[in-house]
């Protein structure tokens, strides 16, 4: 889903716009 995200070489972590928590893309 769309969402505001941190990647890095590893995973993406981020909020998701659906549900609103953190979770790994």
């Amino acid at each position: 889903d769309s969402g505001t995200y941190t990647c890095n070489a590893r995973n993406c972590l981020g909020s998701s716009a659906t549900t609103g928590t953190l979770h790994v893309k």
